[in-house]
């Protein structure tokens, strides 16, 4: 009998080895990379003791516990016995016994829960990208500048710090940071093919924004899952930053290896010059050429200046001329003097520094002779932390940290915020370029691990892709998109897929699953047509598992590009795949049916999950048919029995949410005032507890269009325009102009007809046809009561002729009796 099932996935086995040891926080923070300043980040912010091990150990027993909450009840049933209040007189078949289970089937469970717990851990603690802001450090004479900088921040406006490579930018961006408020700030370091997209950007703000309390755009982010419309999520974050007292600084370095010529590019550039005056902002680059309010343009030490910076480093009573032919030969850059002065604190005479400097005035010379002094662990410290283009977690390394002391203590290593290290560009460039071929490989290929066991799936494919393992990229990746793409981490993952070439993958099913991760990607972007063309290069036979989501994406790329049969052919050839499948695997099935009766007690769980998701959507979908068909009774039937289905499944509010928004759509169709306002509300309640701002406004015109046929049309009213601005506010012009609509018509039964033509005219103006009947309606009737009964006639015809079209078989019953009654006054 097994003693256990082992868990594959690196980042499920930290979280297991984690459980293991959970009863000893102090082995936690000693020992588990989940308990290291590096994973935990916030977390450790809100904890007491968070320097201590045992102090980081209990941090790392709240997130685990918090965790869990989320869980199906079983399965947190299970961790409590197994882990978190385990009794320690029961080894595992003790336990097993305790929750009724076999050993086998406990074992199968107990890796299943972990698996979700980790997926959970995931979730809820990494953010969409890291802060790799370097520690502010003491800076020498910049004092003007920092005064200068902080004025026009103060103001909520835009600093661009300007100069040369090592001349002290970034520090002084840190240093502002600091003197801000480093808790008030989000710091974002471009990385040309990992973060330099807008999406990457714009998740990465709105999770900040999210944790001071301005959640609006990362919860849509999330409901969009990943299909990310620009001018909608800049005008969410305007609104999110203007909800904020005091909004954070948004400092972003490196913005000169933004290119315009580059459409990705122009977007995160775009993003950035839209937020200017929401938010104090600093950019940081060798050329900004992005306007701003103030260009701070760094200069050179002079000779007093680089006596101090001297000093700093401990390097003292050397006469002023020595001091003014540092500042000449290094023109005053502190990156140049700090590796002047490691060398002559190594010994090396002033005269040799100095003619080394004046060989090539540049960081190699000296970072060449800087180099032969290191020892071996010191090189391989460097080459280690090199492969990552930023910061790294120094507790990957726990046999390092004196190695990464000595270099940070000579400024070839900076220590980062949370744990981390990096190394500063011109050192990482120079370390490559030493680096050999085949140790970069390993070193990537580590560095991915590292990442992986970590949780951060799009970094670790990054690594792996450059350390020559691209199938492990592409499975190390596919099985956790679903969180990366929640992430925001998208258009990154499409940009280092679109890099491996079908001859560097021997296996098909190597080839399948590339293909379908950059077609899901492409349609992600909105590039259907690229998504077509990634599934079209392989085959995809009837029995195998793949070929129904493939065939999936195929459909919706052809859908996109309103190739509505071909579509629907792709959508049939996932079903008949689907039954192929199924067929091939019961032969296997069959066979082993005997041996699993007697021995093995199968886990149905996540079968029954999918199986119950896949009824209620079934019975969802088959009531929103059946209500646009006019089969009112049937449609009621199917959506409670969806209702009933959703009510039965784990995390169920998002399909709470829905099912209760089409019951309040159903009940105004059929003018069932009371049940629709109760629905109405309902779902409204969901969709607020999970984040859904723009389901949240489906729920409110919903509750609008019942509070109209309640006859209550000064609730109506408020709860139209409210979603009328807020819609506008993210340009959704849909929702827009459906609220607008009923604002029109609650204006009317409220006897301001001014205010009814002039909202029923700004639902034409967006021309969304499916509520063009009822604006027309609502203006023939104030032409009526205005006396003008041909102009109401020609407006109240036109509204029968285009809700038949639409389909809108109660505006058209409406608009038929006002139009009768017209007639018979005329």
């Amino acid at each position: 009998m097994p003693r256990s099932i082992k868990i594959n996935d690196p980042f499920a086995r930290s979280v297991e080895i984690a459980l293991e040891h959970f009863a000893d926080p102090a082995w936690l923070g000693e020992h588990s990379p989940l308990a290291a300043p590096y994973f935990l980040g916030d977390a450790l912010d809100a904890g007491a003791d968070a320097e201590s091990p045992a102090g980081r150990g209990r941090v790392l027993q709240s997130v685990l516990r918090s965790a869990a909450q989320a869980l199906a009840p079983e399965q947190r049933q299970l961790l409590d016995a197994a882990f978190f209040k385990r009794d320690p007189a029961l080894n595992n078949a003790g336990v097993a016994m305790r929750l009724n289970l076999s050993e086998t089937t406990y074992y199968r469970h107990r890796a299943a829960a972990i698996e979700a717990l980790a997926d959970e851990v995931n979730r809820n603690m990494l953010p969409p990208w890291r802060m790799d802001m370097p520690r502010a450090q003491a800076l020498v004479n910049r004092a003007a500048e920092v005064q200068t900088a902080l004025e026009v921040l103060w103001r909520a406006g835009t600093v661009a710090l300007v100069g040369p490579g090592g001349i002290g930018k970034t520090a002084l961006g840190a240093a502002l940071v600091r003197e801000w408020g480093a808790r008030c700030a989000f710091w974002y370091t471009v990385r040309p093919g990992l973060n330099d997209q807008f999406s990457a950007i714009a998740f990465a703000l709105a999770h900040c924004l999210r944790s001071h309390g301005a959640a609006l755009t990362w919860r849509q982010l999330i409901a969009d899952r990943g299909v990310t419309d620009p001018a909608r999520v800049v005008m969410l974050l305007r609104h999110d930053l203007s909800q904020l007292d005091a909004p954070p600084v948004i400092c972003v370095d490196e913005v000169d290896v933004l290119r315009d010529e580059c459409e990705a590019h122009a977007r995160f550039v775009h993003l950035l010059e839209s937020l200017r005056s929401a938010a104090p902002m600093i950019w940081i680059g060798q050329q900004v050429l992005i306007e701003a309010d103030r260009h701070v343009l760094l200069a050179g030490l002079a000779d007093a200046e680089v006596g101090e910076f001297l000093a700093q480093r401990g390097i003292v009573g050397r006469s002023a001329s020595e001091v003014a032919a540092i500042r000449a030969h290094t023109r005053g850059n502190p990156a140049l003097i700090a590796l002047a002065a490691n060398l002559w604190r190594d010994g090396d005479r002033l005269a040799d520094v100095l003619q080394l400097i004046a060989s090539a005035p540049s960081v190699e010379p000296l970072l060449s002779r800087t180099w032969k002094r290191l020892s071996a662990e010191e090189q391989s410290g460097l080459m280690a932390l090199a492969v990552f283009d930023g910061a790294a977690p120094r507790d990957a390394w726990p046999d390092h940290q004196r190695t990464f002391d000595a270099l940070i203590a000579r400024e070839l290593a900076l220590a980062s915020q949370g744990g981390a290290i990096q190394l500063p560009s011109y050192v990482r460039e120079f370390v490559r370029r030493r680096t050999p071929r085949e140790l970069a490989a390993r070193l990537h290929l580590a560095a991915g691990e590292v990442f992986e066991s970590r949780g951060e799936y799009t970094a670790a494919a990054r690594h792996y892709v450059q350390g020559g393992q691209p199938s492990l990229a592409i499975w190390s990746w596919f099985n956790h998109r679903d969180l990366e793409i929640d992430r925001g981490h998208a258009a990154a993952a499409r940009t280092i897929f679109a890099a491996i070439r079908a001859d560097q993958l021997d296996d098909e099913d190597d080839r399948r699953a590339l293909a379908m991760l950059r077609a899901e990607l492409a349609l992600k972007a909105g590039a259907a047509e690229e998504a077509e063309a990634e599934l079209s290069r392989t085959t995809w036979p009837l029995a195998l598992p793949a070929t129904p989501l493939a065939r999936q994406f195929q459909g919706d790329a052809l859908e996109v590009q309103g190739r509505i049969a071909q579509a629907l052919e792709a959508y049939r050839q996932a079903w008949r795949s689907l039954d192929a499948a199924f067929e091939a695997r019961a032969v296997a099935l069959h066979i082993r049916s005997g041996y699993i009766h007697i021995n093995r007690d199968p886990d149905l769980q996540r079968a029954k999950h999918d199986a119950t998701l896949a009824l209620w959507q079934a019975h969802h979908f088959m009531g929103h048919v059946q209500r646009q068909m006019g089969q009112y009774a049937q449609a009621e039937a199917s959506l409670n029995a969806a209702l009933r289905i959703a009510q039965e499944l784990p995390n169920n509010k998002a399909q709470l949410a829905r099912t209760h928004q089409s019951l309040s759509a159903l009940f105004v169709h059929i003018a069932d005032a009371e049940r629709a306002v109760h629905h109405a509300r309902l779902a409204l309640q969901f969709d607020q507890e999970i984040g859904d701002s723009v389901s949240r406004l489906f729920d409110e015109l919903n509750l609008s269009s019942a509070l109209i046929i309640a006859q209550r049309h000064e609730e109506a009213l408020t709860v139209a325009l409210s979603a009328a601005t807020r819609a506008t506010e993210i340009g959704h012009t849909f929702l827009m102009c459906g609220c607008y609509a009923c604002a029109a018509e609650a204006c009317f039964h409220l006897g301001r007809l001014d205010d009814a033509t002039r909202f029923a005219q700004h639902a034409l103006a967006g021309e969304e046809q499916v509520f063009r009947p009822c604006a027309l309606m609502v203006l023939g009737w104030v032409k009526v009561k205005e006396g003008a009964l041909i102009e109401a006639e020609r407006l109240l015809t036109q509204a029968v002729e285009e809700a038949r079209e639409s389909e809108d078989r109660y505006v058209e019953a409406q608009a038929t009796q006002s139009l009768d009654e017209l007639r018979q006054a005329m």
